[in-house]
């Protein structure tokens, strides 16, 4: 259900299956606007916030205050996981960064900076993918270009070519046979 308690979802904006090492699946969902990413269970159970922290909302708020702290999210928005490694991939759109975890949900490194003139400058990070080498692939809320980073963050390429719109959210999906 809608809200702010764990287990509670505030604006899911995106899904991803976590393999769970020898276990089972689990289902990780991040909460726009509780700025957190919370695990669940394949049959829906709530496990637990996997990442960002439960923050109470004000009295007559609906949205909780997000944070710039490492592990912490702005919107937390897209998601992916690199299978080459396992680790989660978290676009953090109101702090205009990629923020990456390990299986457990422990913070592990972050990139991006906020802007839009020089490649690797993210303008609300919003929509992720990663490819079959690892790579992670971002689109930016607030601008109409494509960029590439290698999954320890290094900028590899950025393509404003590809008819995108600025504005609005955008969806990514990088295919078994290579085609974004």
């Amino acid at each position: 259900g809608q809200g702010q308690a764990e287990g509670q979802l505030n604006d899911p904006v995106g899904v991803a299956l976590l393999d769970g090492a020898g276990t089972e699946q689990t289902i990780l969902v991040t909460e726009y606007f509780n700025h957190r990413v919370s695990e669940f269970a394949l049959d829906g159970t709530f496990l637990r916030i996997f990442a960002g922290t439960t923050r109470e909302a004000d009295e007559d708020e609906y949205e909780v205050p997000g944070s710039s702290d490492d592990g912490e999210f702005d919107c937390a928005a897209g998601i992916t996981v690199l299978a080459s490694s396992g680790e989660v991939v978290i676009a953090d759109e109101g702090n205009h960064r990629v923020q990456i975890f390990d299986r457990q949900g422990n913070f592990q490194r972050k990139f991006g900076s906020e802007g839009e003139e020089e490649d690797g400058q993210l303008k609300g990070a919003d929509s992720l993918a990663s490819d079959a080498y690892g790579n992670i692939l971002v689109i930016d809320f607030s601008t109409n270009r494509l960029q590439v980073f290698n999954s320890q963050g290094e900028h590899l390429c950025t393509r404003n070519d590809l008819g995108l719109k600025a504005g609005g959210f955008k969806g990514l999906a990088w295919g078994a046979h290579g085609q974004l």
